[in-house]
């Protein structure tokens, strides 16, 4: 394969080069972006929120110095004057960061609880009647499907949402439309889902706030039907520092035309865990982006999160995957979760992965599919039988009695010793494949087995009688 490159030169006269350089080192240099922009700023507002307003001022007035020029420092000033009751020093620095092109939404997103002080003034009451009827973030789409799409937004007050959808370049069919509310509880945020979309099909959308006039969201196409094959442009990324000189990258993913953005990581940096208020300030200098708001609101947006979006450098918070997950695993020479997994693995064989289903979501295709339930068995069995499951092959290799009404339950011992030691419990012994036999026999067995029960066969825990107490639903989303 020939690779062919057209490389093109721009040739100066040296006079003409040298006059340029001549003129730069003329003009004064701009300052320089420190190294860790994204903390710069971080440094002012944790002190402050800790109650170190001194040092917080002290660390202010350097970052002044350093570039009188950023509209960002001059938010900070904002807030810290605000906090040490100079509400007309505030103002001038409120004024100033908005000469300077800070988007206006940032001070009605807050930290609100800092812009307090002066959240009556004439200047502030201003800004937000300019943004009554108008997001101050979003729109941003998500959970886009071929029939279904879901979108963010937050207000500058607590009111009603509408999201009004028609096709693209059609505006006087009778538009599909969601709609919901945002609230204080909620940060003034909200989702709304719009329902009855059409595959594969280019829509518009506008957003409806408080009855006011709709105002321009964006664009997207919604994904094929469920099961179709089609082809999209995922673009990848993580890893975003706040700068703003940088943000320019949001237009550069759009320009590529993806189908949808996966965020993978480090979206924004924290590192401040016991700080609601810097938290929120993190994601609303982003979300307040213009760059990141033409990216968001007609780009479908997946994320997940890692250390720096909630805790501390290589924190590691929640359960911890690597350890034993019961006794009974640790008796039966389980060292870690991992290896736990890889015999999970092994049971499911080599036939492709057809499908992947929520709990207790009804199962439509055949083949190997797996569901996403938790790992206690009464109710992982309970999700899978409720999705469509008829027969359930039980595996065991420390004896857990287990039967489930009114779907038979084929009980697997792992190991000879345990079946014949709960053999009236036990249907199938798997040990027969280290012990003379082969792993193919005992497939055969557990195939004519189940084969034997779905034409009518009782199991042994059907003919003992148990099986009624493992039914155990699960609630779904978060528990407290």
């Amino acid at each position: 394969m020939h690779v062919m490159l057209a490389i093109s030169f721009l040739l100066l006269p040296l006079g003409a080069v040298w006059a340029q350089e001549k003129t730069k080192e003329q003009q004064p240099k701009p300052p320089s972006t420190p190294k860790q922009y994204k903390r710069v700023h971080q440094r002012i507002l944790k002190p402050l929120l800790g109650g170190k307003v001194v040092r917080a001022r002290n660390i202010l007035d350097a970052a002044v110095k350093r570039d009188p020029l950023d509209p960002e420092t001059w938010f900070l000033k904002t807030i810290v004057d605000a906090a040490g009751g100079k509400v007309e020093d505030a103002l001038a620095a409120m004024s100033r960061a908005l000469e300077l092109k800070l988007p206006p939404e940032r001070f009605l997103a807050g930290p609100r609880k800092l812009f307090a002080p002066i959240a009556k003034t004439k200047l502030f009451e201003m800004l937000e009647a300019r943004f009554a009827h108008r997001p101050v973030h979003g729109p941003m789409l998500g959970d886009l499907t071929g029939k279904s799409v879901k979108v963010w937004l937050r207000t500058a007050k607590a009111c009603k949402v509408e999201v009004l959808v028609h096709p693209k370049g059609d505006g006087k069919s009778k538009p599909i439309f969601g709609h919901a509310a945002t609230t204080a509880a909620s940060d003034f945020t909200t989702v709304v889902q719009v329902n009855g979309l059409t595959p594969k099909t280019e829509y518009e959308y506008s957003l409806r706030i408080d009855g006011g006039d709709p105002v321009k969201g964006g664009a997207f196409k919604s994904f094929a039907k469920k099961g179709d094959m089609c082809q999209l442009r995922v673009a990848f990324g993580g890893g975003s520092g706040y700068v703003p000189e940088h943000e320019r990258m949001w237009d550069t993913i759009r320009s590529f035309k993806p189908d949808m953005i996966m965020l993978l990581g480090d979206n924004v940096y924290i590192d401040a865990p016991k700080h609601r208020e810097l938290q929120r300030y993190c994601y609303y200098r982003r979300q307040s982006r213009p760059e990141f708001r033409r990216l968001v609101a007609n780009i479908p947006v997946y994320s997940i999160w890692d250390d720096h979006d909630f805790g501390t450098n290589d924190c590691f918070h929640g359960a911890e995957i690597d350890n034993n997950p019961t006794p009974g695993n640790k008796e039966g020479g389980l060292t870690t979760i991992y290896e736990k997994s890889l015999g999970a693995i092994a049971k499911g064989g080599t036939s492709p992965l057809t499908a992947v289903y929520e709990f207790a979501e009804p199962m439509t295709e055949p083949g190997f599919v797996v569901m996403d339930t938790p790992g206690y068995d009464p109710v992982s069995v309970t999700g899978m039988v409720a999705g469509g499951a008829n027969v359930v092959l039980f595996t065991t290799g420390r004896g857990s009695v287990f039967g489930f009404k009114p779907v038979p339950s084929i009980k697997i011992a792992t190991n000879s010793r345990l079946y014949h030691h709960m053999i009236d419990d036990m249907d199938i012994n798997a040990g027969d494949a280290v012990e003379g036999g082969s792993v193919q026999d005992v497939g055969m067995a557990i195939f004519e087995d189940v084969i034997a029960v779905a034409s009518g066969k009782q199991t042994k825990s059907e003919i003992a009688g148990v099986g009624e107490l493992e039914f155990c639903p699960w609630v779904l989303g978060p528990i407290l």
